[in-house]
């Protein structure tokens, strides 16, 4: 927990200090995923939040509107931000930490696009 916590400070520490794409913009971070940053240009959709515990761990999906960025910029914010925060890549859209696996998939529907992060227990 400790080891989380501090991945989580040095994380936010950095991206304020490096990873913001605006010097002015202030870093956010998803409601329902505290230690996920929310990329300037997406805008988070509470409504859409699924969240609960469960004994192997916490399943957590939290969907985005990408308002502006493409899926290739956007892939690169997460590829160079979730590591400050503990995640490691396993492949193109997915990411392990303490137990937990990380997946980002990309939807369109009704001409809009989506970003979904999806967080669950690792097998």
């Amino acid at each position: 927990m400790m080891m989380r916590f501090i991945s989580l400070l040095l994380g936010m520490l950095l991206i304020v200090a490096f990873g913001s794409q605006n010097v002015h913009a202030e870093a956010r971070f998803f409601t329902s995923i505290p230690e996920m940053p929310l990329m300037e240009g997406l805008h988070e959709l509470p409504d859409q939040t699924v969240s609960f515990d469960k004994p192997e761990g916490r399943i957590t999906e939290s969907v985005a509107l990408i308002e502006t960025g493409t899926q290739t910029e956007i892939t690169h914010f997460y590829t160079q931000a979730l590591p400050q925060f503990g995640w490691q890549s396993v492949g193109a859209s997915s990411y392990v930490r303490e137990g937990e696996i990380l997946e980002i998939k990309f939807e369109n529907f009704e001409d809009q696009f989506y970003v979904r992060f999806l967080i669950s227990p690792q097998e």
